[in-house]
């Protein structure tokens, strides 16, 4: 066969070597980089330990960005789909579909913006951590980097993600040493560019390449921006709302965030009162509106952090808004609040497993008593499609007119064409129901995720759908991260070699050659063994069967040189 016949051959067929990955270590103590010029010394003037061995200095890795980006180029067509921004068909030209009608990309667009340039890329990121062992806190934090200009379909392609970097360890990334290597590359890639070469073009040009928005959860997003924690006063990343402390008894406190009627989503920050806070940061080294420093990615020209980062609907309402509200129903620790429904769930069960859903729902509803393990598309299933008809005459009056607010605003907002009466309609829709949830549900239900719900309409505005930058696709990406991970060693390198073989795969020129037609049936022909009139297919498992005349007739014909075949040969190809 064609297949290489070592595990090292096999990658360097595929031309994916260590070489290839830069690896930048950083103090076990500290988490300080370390100087490599002075034999693997820290930085940190306060710690200044000295490394002997390399193979015991925590690390991180680091993949060529710019290297990847001129890949993609030489792909075939690659040139022609980035194309797609400019000669997409529209059902409206005021109509939001996609992320080209956000304001964001808008501004970079227009004449004389970089995005103007058919030859010039914008890039989504997210980044995430994921736990890879179930007995250890040993966790995984790729960062993901998605070009905005591919068709939505190809554009969530596996092969065509880049993977700017990976975190390894037993504690969250240290954003400010993780994120300082990809700040020099993306600050090079959009004040110079990188000279590529298109598949089927001789001449070379250069592609500038932006920062333009970025998705992740709350707690990845408070690391990265260097933001408080979501659930400290400032916390939300949209606006200036401190929030306040709830004593919840006398050990027992929660930090909410109440409706503010004068001023629901405001006052909201900007980047240049963001900028003002990091300045007064290093200037006094006290935090202010909830900025704890500087940013990487905020120093970049084109990255707006607060405009930029996208509220993740999958994490806020689905996982967060619509679980919750599923445990306020149904919890036993409710039964005595008006609208627990939980005595009725076998009733629910009935209703929700009697749904047949088109082939579009991939996954069938399953028991309410499963909810605990459902995914987050079940949620959404549940909450677009399933919930209204099945909780219709079982949670009160009130809060089913209540909870339809939220239903039909977020089928408005992940619609595929989107109107500006439908973002104003469910602007208005969502506030009402913010203002009316403490009312049903008491104060210390408001949390972070109800809040952001009054920026998602801002957010549509800013960066198109909620489809369009969701992190349903990256938590995908993440779990086949993880099912290449065999053993405890190298994990790093386990998972950039599995990145490397997805994206090596599509490209041509690195599959081997497919053999002459008639030569591969010779060496077929060569095995066919005679005792038995009736032919079997060789393997673990034999099947028996008769070939047809038509069939013999076939090979005969495509091996014009070949042995001659009879019906009373025995075929094992």
């Amino acid at each position: 066969n064609l297949i290489p016949p070592s595990v090292y051959k096999f990658y360097k067929h595929l031309r994916i070597t260590k070489a290839e990955v830069i690896r930048h270590y950083y103090c076990s103590t500290c988490e300080a980089p370390l100087d490599q010029s002075s034999g693997m010394k820290c930085s940190n003037p306060f710690c200044q330990h000295t490394f002997p061995r390399k193979q015991n200095i925590p690390y991180f890795l680091e993949l060529p960005l710019e290297q990847q980006i001129q890949t993609l180029f030489e792909r075939p067509y690659f040139y022609s789909q980035i194309q797609h921004r400019f000669n997409r068909t529209k059902i409206s030209e005021r109509h939001v579909e996609d992320i080209y009608d956000g304001q964001l990309y808008k501004e970079h667009s227009k004449p004389g913006g970089i995005l103007s340039s058919p030859a010039n890329l914008s890039l989504l990121w997210n980044a995430d951590g994921i736990p890879v062992f179930k007995s250890s806190t040993y966790s995984v934090w790729p960062l993901f980097f998605v070009v905005n200009e591919l068709p939505y379909k190809l554009r969530m392609q596996k092969q065509n993600i880049l993977l700017g970097g990976l975190w390894f360890g037993y504690s969250k990334p240290n954003m400010q040493h993780f994120l300082k290597p990809m700040w020099k590359t993306l600050s090079k890639l959009e004040s110079q560019g990188t000279v590529v070469q298109a598949w089927g073009n001789l001449q070379k040009f250069i592609s500038k390449v932006i920062l333009l928005a970025g998705t992740c959860d709350l707690p990845a997003k408070c690391l990265i921006l260097n933001f408080r924690q979501f659930n400290g006063f400032m916390g939300c990343s949209k606006c200036l709302q401190p929030g306040k402390t709830l004593k919840l008894g006398p050990r027992a406190h929660t930090h909410i965030y109440p409706y503010v009627a004068e001023s629901p989503s405001g006052p909201l920050r900007s980047r240049q009162q963001t900028a003002k806070d990091v300045e007064h940061y290093l200037e006094t080294g006290s935090t202010r509106n909830g900025v704890l420093g500087p940013s990487w990615f905020g120093c970049l020209r084109y990255f707006d952090p607060i405009r930029g980062t996208a509220i993740d609907y999958m994490h806020g309402c689905l996982l967060g808004v619509m679980r919750r509200l599923l445990k306020l129903w149904l919890e036993p620790a409710n039964h005595k609040q008006k609208f627990y429904i939980g005595q009725l769930s076998s009733l629910l069960d009935r209703r929700l497993l009697s749904i047949k859903p088109p082939a579009e729902i991939s996954r069938a509803p399953r028991s309410i008593s499963d909810r605990k393990h459902w995914k987050a598309s079940e949620y959404r299933s549940f909450l677009l499609y399933y919930s209204l008809p099945v909780l219709q005459g079982i949670l009160p009056d009130e809060n089913f007119q209540h909870f339809a607010l939220l239903v039909v605003s977020m089928r408005k907002l992940v619609a595929d064409s989107i109107t500006p009466k439908d973002i104003l309609e469910s602007e208005k829709l969502l506030n009402l129901f913010c203002k009316r949830f403490a009312q049903l549900y008491g104060d210390k239900e408001m949390t972070v995720n109800i809040h952001g719900l009054l920026h998602l309409a801002t957010t549509l505005r800013e960066l198109g759908p909620l489809w369009a930058y969701s992190c349903f696709f990256f938590e995908g990406l993440n779990g086949l991260l993880l099912r290449h991970v065999h053993g405890t060693q190298g994990i790093g390198l386990q998972c950039v070699r599995t990145f490397s073989m997805i994206q090596a795969f599509p490209s041509p020129d690195k599959l081997p050659a497919v053999p002459n037609e008639p030569e591969f049936l010779k060496k077929v022909v060569k095995r066919f063994q005679s005792g038995s009139t009736k032919p079997k297919i060789l393997g673990k498992v034999e099947v028996s069967c008769q070939l047809q005349s038509e069939e013999l007739s076939a090979i005969q014909r495509a091996v014009a040189e070949g042995l001659p075949l009879d019906t009373d040969q025995q075929c094992t190809c």
